[in-house]
């Protein structure tokens, strides 16, 4: 038997790998998922986090959502996904959304093999930090 960790490390990115490629063609795979016991479960720990309080800087309102920093652990078999979760009251949830699908439209336009994961990323590291500024989305 080996125990070699490298090898380890391979096998399990290849899993998720094919994990992603097979749940990705999946019809409604998406809205399942959402309504399973599982989900309510990392949604409801991740809300309780923070005081159950919205994560974003000087907002002080009940966090509401579950939002992923990007998918790609998005439902998967471990309970990773819950470190992946940030909790967020709706109007922030919203806000974050609409800056992050703004954001991959300009970097699409200078790389169109931009992927939504990696600017949900940053947009969300900079919504959480305050380095957006919200009250001026707002309006």
């Amino acid at each position: 038997m080996n125990n070699d960790p490298a090898a380890f490390a391979i096998l399990v990115a290849l899993v998720i790998i094919g994990y992603h490629q097979i749940r990705d063609k999946i019809p409604g795979f998406r809205e399942r998922y959402y309504a399973s016991p599982t989900w309510r479960r990392r949604s409801r720990w991740c809300r309780r986090r923070n005081w159950g309080r919205c994560k974003t800087i000087d907002c002080r309102q009940a966090a509401h959502v579950a939002h992923h920093k990007n998918y790609r652990f998005f439902a998967s078999w471990t309970p990773i996904e819950v470190f992946d979760l940030i909790p967020l009251c709706r109007s922030c949830h919203n806000g974050l959304h609409a800056v992050a699908k703004g954001r991959l439209t300009q970097a699409k336009r200078k790389n169109p093999y931009t992927k939504y994961d990696d600017v949900l990323t940053s947009t969300t590291e900079d919504w959480i930090s305050g380095r957006i500024d919200r009250k001026r989305i707002a309006t």
